[in-house]
């Protein structure tokens, strides 16, 4: 998804909803819906979003599930403010802020309590914080993802200038990562803030090829060059045998084959000669 890649994230997801249809719900479901709430964001269908996240929420806190509310509340206060629910967004950032207290030496929860402050307070100084400890953790992409909201905030407070080294900062970091479509929203910001200066262009991406595959495909080549089954593979890789399938598809048009042994045969050729 934070690669542009909309089409493919919701066959992914499918294939997640049908899997937890068929066995009921297990561990890790809730990411299932987070990803789905932030795709549907991303599709322009922000209320939907939200609702589900507002679902997801509503269950973890009747379970006292603190987990899930640590997974889904800052992007949940995101949604809730930018839809103008600033009584929701507060809640939920006050709700953080006492499993801060209950747990002060974890630094997620720390992080994520001072997102969802920052967001309903409007508070930059929140915001810079929990982007620090993002950094600390080692989360590049959600400390990119909160110095951009703090650039839309300080640009809403008049600070042009420390706006856009912010979201010059988090399009570096986008860059970096491969996080194409935050770094497409932000350029594109970049470019209205100043038309005709000079802008960190789109690194070109490589769209056939092995360079072309992504982290998960290249684990599922390796797999299944060694002789491994789809059953196997999802096993392995704790992803579904749709997903795996999917990834395959995928796999077999980046690098121009069409069957198992021919994908075996451009891996080994691509791969240096041991001694």
């Amino acid at each position: 998804m934070h690669r542009g890649e909309l089409d493919q994230a919701t066959r992914l997801l499918d294939d997640g909803d049908k899997l937890v249809a068929e066995r009921g719900a297990q561990f890790g479901v809730d990411w299932i819906v987070l990803a789905r709430a932030l795709l549907l964001d991303a599709q322009g269908r922000r209320p939907e979003g939200l609702d589900l996240l507002r679902l997801v929420w509503e269950a973890a806190a009747g379970l006292q599930a603190s987990a899930s509310l640590v997974l889904v509340g800052g992007d949940l206060a995101r949604l809730a403010v930018e839809s103008g629910d600033e009584e929701g967004g507060a809640q939920v950032a006050s709700e953080l802020a006492s499993l801060v207290k209950r747990s002060p030496e974890d630094l997620v929860v720390r992080g994520r309590e001072r997102r969802a402050r920052g967001l309903v307070d409007r508070d930059a100084d929140a915001l810079e914080e929990a982007a620090g400890v993002f950094e600390q953790l080692g989360h590049r992409f959600e400390a990119a993802v909160v110095r951009a909201e703090r650039a839309e905030l300080l640009l809403a407070q008049g600070d042009t200038a420390e706006a856009t080294g912010l979201f010059e900062r988090s399009l570096s970091d986008y860059d970096d990562i491969g996080a194409t479509f935050e770094a497409d929203r932000v350029r594109a910001r970049l470019a209205r803030l100043s038309p005709s200066g000079e802008r960190r262009p789109a690194p070109r991406r490589a769209v056939t090829g092995w360079e072309a595959l992504t982290p998960t495909e290249h684990e599922v080549v390796e797999e299944v060059c060694g002789g491994r089954s789809n059953p196997q593979v999802a096993e392995r890789l704790g992803i579904s045998r749709r997903t795996v399938e999917a990834h395959l598809r995928s796999i077999y048009a980046k690098i121009g084959v069409s069957t198992r042994l021919a994908l075996a045969v451009a891996y080994r050729e691509r791969e240096p000669v041991r001694s």
